[in-house]
């Protein structure tokens, strides 16, 4: 079964068949009883100064800026790129701790190594993003029907 994580946002550009929707960040910790004694409540509170993220949907349906819409994307997708995007540049970077070790390299060529290898796998990720663009799509599931405000 397929599990998506969907997120409401409003559509505040059209350009072509892509929109742009900002959806609202929120955090999880508006519904937890501890968060009074709970030092990752005080630093989302505090860190967190934009709470809006825009995203750029394709989208076949003809909508408009104001649109409420429903925007999601499948669990797996979501855990993969998370995978990809921290393990990889690690993966590589713990590849690099060893070698400098293995041949006993210099301070500096150990920076020069370390740096290289953390560059290497952003750039990688970069390109597996790239052809796996299909997996990590972001898609508008459904329309939110209007408010109509009488005056």
């Amino acid at each position: 079964m397929l599990v998506m994580i969907e997120e409401k946002g409003v559509v505040v550009k059209v350009v072509g068949s892509h929109i742009w929707v900002e959806v609202s960040r929120q955090s999880t910790c508006s519904g937890c009883h501890a968060k009074t004694g709970c030092g990752q409540h005080l630093a989302t509170k505090y860190a967190l100064k934009n709470k809006n993220t825009l995203l750029c949907v394709a989208s076949d349906q003809s909508l408009s800026e104001g649109d409420q819409v429903f925007v999601s994307i499948s669990e797996g997708a979501l855990l993969m790129a998370s995978a990809l995007v921290y393990l990889l540049p690690l993966g590589l970077l713990m590849v690099a701790v060893a070698g400098s070790a293995i041949f006993e390299l210099t301070d500096f060529h150990t920076m020069l190594l370390y740096a290289t290898s953390l560059a290497a796998g952003f750039m990688l990720v970069k390109k597996v993003s790239q052809r796996a663009s299909d997996i990590f799509k972001v898609r508008v599931v459904r329309l939110l029907p209007s408010v109509l405000v009488a005056v």
